[in-house]
């Protein structure tokens, strides 16, 4: 199936269509298609070079993701869910010396789903690109290379960013930290950006361009062959960012080891197949396929790695974002939790319900301070990550900044300000989940 990128992936109608679809459970649908089958379905094909950054294939492991896609040969936008409170990319990663790749009018790719891979060829040249799931880092392995030909690999920040640059060794990075003290309901706590990159292939250099961008450089080897780690760990300047890289670089390169992971998630997925003589079906299961694979890569954090719904580790467009990054959306989320239960995937709600349990003090809090004194807790309808209930949208695509509140009776009477729907879902959300796990652990830490 021909897809040009992958979208925000939850829409209501998209639940409605499934429902009203024949679905066969995973263990019916195993006997007489083969899971890696089944999953190959809904791959991505890519048959001419994407190189608008709306047409961007994603990876992830939960906590990290990548957006890649083929202006300038290669670009890659690195993503993380804890960069708060703008959701701050740690950089692009740009390949100018695989324009070759791209320029052959044979050029053909594919996101393979089941093994969790971006595969391109083109010139020669075959590309694979996979996020690891031990570390927060991407890989793109290149063969087929002119063994003497220098390739040039750029990580680039962009104003108003304001990284350190600097060089260890033959390993470029860039690394930024700031307070979350402006905007309305700050926390006052420190976040943070950090993404390095290191070639390993010959003649590996590195270099600092300027303040927001340095390079590695490195040939091939003699077969052709070089690797590129991209890594983007956690980081609020708590502790030096070399260090930090240096324990993301340290695990041994290991493809079958990440493909192994979607193996393993696939293999316990309630898969379905879908069909109907207009095609509609068989659409809506490639949808739903589509959604595991961005739920699964989106979903293992301490917190969401999307909150209003859209696909925020696979974003391509640099630090914009339509909607507050730090508010989170319950009613956007509720139908990821149940496509996510509907699948046999409780385990990809882990964030959602951490969100929520972490913040259980704040948000009695905001409750007690906003909602008359009222005992209990009101879950704010657009909640701040620190538990509170404000909505703060800059003016980057509207005319003037916009604050709501949700959960406050002192509050205007508009957008969330008396939505008190939130906390009652949660409530049945967690006794959905336990009636399918009967972890009682579970129950008791997320329904005191």
């Amino acid at each position: 199936m021909n897809l040009p990128s992958i979208p925000s992936m939850t829409c209501a109608w998209l639940v409605a269509a499934l429902l009203a679809t024949s679905l066969w459970p995973q263990h019916a649908l195993a006997e007489t298609v083969p899971i890696a089958e089944a999953v190959a379905r809904s791959d991505i094909a890519i048959d001419q070079p994407n190189i608008l950054p709306s047409q961007a294939m994603g990876l992830g492991n939960g906590r990290f993701g990548a957006a890649l896609w083929a202006a300038n040969g290669l670009t890659v936008q690195l993503n993380r869910s804890d960069t708060l409170p703008g959701r701050d990319s740690p950089g692009q990663v740009v390949f100018p010396d695989l324009k070759t790749l791209t320029a052959d009018r044979a050029f053909h790719g594919r996101l393979d789903l089941y093994d969790g891979v971006l595969e391109e060829h083109g010139g020669g040249i075959t590309l694979t690109a996979w996020v690891d799931h031990r570390a927060d880092r991407l890989i793109v392995d290149l063969s087929g290379l002119a063994p003497q030909q220098l390739q040039r690999i750029r990580l680039q920040l962009w104003p108003p960013r304001t990284p350190a640059a600097s060089v260890h060794g033959d390993i470029a990075l860039l690394a930024q930290s700031w307070l979350d003290d402006r905007q309305p309901g700050a926390s006052g706590r420190r976040f943070g950006s950090l993404a390095a990159i290191q070639a390993i292939g010959r003649d590996a250099k590195a270099r600092v361009i300027d303040t927001r961008t340095v390079e590695v450089t490195a040939r091939p080897t003699e077969q052709g062959h070089l690797q590129v780690v991209i890594v983007a760990p956690a980081y609020d300047a708590h502790r030096p960012a070399f260090d930090s890289v240096h324990e993301a670089l340290a695990p041994a390169i290991d493809a079958s080891a990440a493909a192994a992971w979607w193996h393993a998630f696939w293999s316990h997925a309630l898969l379905i197949r879908a069909e109907s003589a207009d095609g509609t079906a068989r659409y809506a299961e490639t949808l739903r396929t589509l959604f595991l694979f961005a739920s699964a890569a989106h979903e293992a954090g301490r917190m969401p790695g999307t909150q209003a719904g859209v696909a925020d580790l696979f974003s391509s467009t640099r630090d914009d974002h339509l909607w507050d990054p730090a508010a989170f959306w319950f009613w956007n989320l509720r139908m990821q939790v149940g496509a996510n239960l509907a699948a046999g995937l409780p385990e990809l709600n882990a964030p959602v319900f951490a969100l929520y349990r972490d913040r259980l003090d704040a948000i009695q809090r905001w409750t007690r301070d906003h909602m008359g004194g009222r005992p209990g807790i009101c879950v704010p309808e657009t909640m701040r990550f620190n538990g509170n209930g404000v909505e703060y949208e800059s003016n980057r695509f509207r005319p003037f900044p916009i604050v709501t509140h949700s959960c406050d009776l002192g509050w205007t009477a508009q957008a969330n300000a008396r939505t008190l729907s939130s906390g009652a879902e949660i409530g049945l959300w967690v006794w959905r989940t336990y009636l399918q796990t009967r972890d009682r652990a579970f129950l008791q830490a997320d329904y005191p």
